[in-house]
């Protein structure tokens, strides 16, 4: 079971995710649905490459396949 802490923890990262993936497909026209397929696959990209959990690091990924500046 997860403590109160870590549950929090969680919640503020699912946060940041579903607020990035809205702002990006706010600034390349896409659709959130769009977005978030693409989250997807620049997790699977960073699992790959040992950076499943790093949040940047998805991040920068996904940026590159929306064409968005760092």
């Amino acid at each position: 079971m997860l403590s109160f802490k870590e549950f929090n923890k969680m919640t503020e990262e699912l946060n940041e995710v579903v607020n990035s993936i809205k702002s990006f497909a706010e600034q390349t026209g896409k659709s959130v649905k769009e977005v978030e397929k693409m989250w997807n696959e620049a997790k699977v990209i960073a699992d790959k490459e040992g950076y499943k959990d790093n949040f940047a690091y998805v991040t920068g990924i996904l940026k590159k396949m929306l064409g968005l500046k760092q």
